[in-house]
């Protein structure tokens, strides 16, 4: 019987996609330092549209943390077994691996209809028969929140075998594991690079930034944000998506890194943190809107965010 456990944590200032918390998690609960990592890849936010017509906001870099930082092997289809993902963390690799979640008992995982995520596996322990996970937890998709939690070696195995090949023709990634490139060295930006980069971010100085015409950036895509919550408003949209306002959260984060790179101004620094606790709010509003439906709540998303947004510009607008 053995129990073995990987190094592994969620930062709640960054936890909205796994392509990102993961990753992040890894290197943060091995010792590293993130910020110069957030501050490269996240600086800049954005908004598109879907293929499907869905309304998207991310960070520009979602998806870059695990390049050059990471090293990765498949696993190959013929391989995959509990045997096999315990041997790999042994090793100290972690685990990414794809499942369906219609095949996971944990009432709050299951889905009712074929469902694929990826989930983290960063540990296990025989004498309870599971793995240590981490992905989606919650009964409601549109509600769930990236967490910790344990899947028995059966649910594993019966939800990792069941995934159709329609699906597999269209992964975005193959189920691997990755352990930590301790021969990358991060460079360190200057506060003369961040000073540049928000300026960037507050429309002060041009975007060197390669864009596609679909895309807008920073505070057009703020602005264009609050155009998707009245649309929600005016046609009453009954759900509207908590990754997009959560992002804008993570994205201030970001922006309070920066703040503390290149500035001791305590009272400047608090009064922005403030504003990220009222951002954190918005998320929270956003949850209960898709729960109750009160088209009150979307005005007052509305509201809330053009004054936190003014009120940022206005604390920038000092630093820059």
């Amino acid at each position: 019987m053995c129990n073995l456990e990987l190094p592994f944590y969620i930062d709640d200032r960054f936890k909205t996609y796994p392509f990102n918390s993961i990753y992040l998690g890894v290197l943060e609960a091995n010792g590293f330092i993130i910020d110069d990592i957030v501050l490269k890849e996240f600086m800049n936010i954005l908004c598109y549209f879907t293929a499907k017509g869905n309304f998207r906001i991310t960070l520009r870099g979602a998806g870059n943390i695990k390049k050059n930082r990471f090293i990765f092997n498949t696993i190959d289809e013929s391989e995959l077994s509990i045997e096999k993902i315990k041997s790999i963390l042994k090793k100290n690799n972690y685990v990414m691996i794809i499942l369906n979640e219609k095949f996971i008992t944990n009432s709050n995982i299951k889905q009712e209809i074929d469902y694929y995520h990826d989930w983290l596996i960063y540990g296990f322990d025989d004498r309870k028969g599971c793995f240590k996970c981490a992905g989606y937890v919650g009964s409601e998709v549109p509600l769930r929140t990236f967490r910790k939690i344990e899947l028995s070696y059966n649910d594993i195995n019966v939800s990792m075998k069941n995934i159709s090949n329609n699906y597999k023709k269209q992964m975005r990634l193959e189920n691997h594991y990755f352990r930590i490139n301790y021969n990358w060295k991060e460079e360190k930006l200057s506060e003369y690079t961040i000073k540049e980069n928000l300026r960037v971010v507050f429309g002060k100085k041009r975007s060197k930034l390669k864009r596609n015409i679909k895309e807008h950036y920073n505070v057009k895509a703020i602005n264009r944000f609050l155009i998707y919550i009245l649309f929600a408003y005016v046609f009453n949209i009954k759900r509207i998506s908590l990754s997009n306002i959560r992002t804008i959260y993570e994205h201030m984060n970001v922006l309070c890194i920066a703040m503390m790179r290149i500035s001791n101004n305590l009272e400047l620094i608090n009064s922005y943190k403030d504003l990220i606790k009222k951002q954190y709010k918005l998320v929270l509003l956003a949850s209960k809107y898709n729960i109750i439906g009160n088209k009150c709540i979307l005005k007052k998303i509305y509201k809330e965010l053009k004054n936190i947004k003014k009120s940022e510009r206005q604390i920038f607008e000092v630093l820059i």
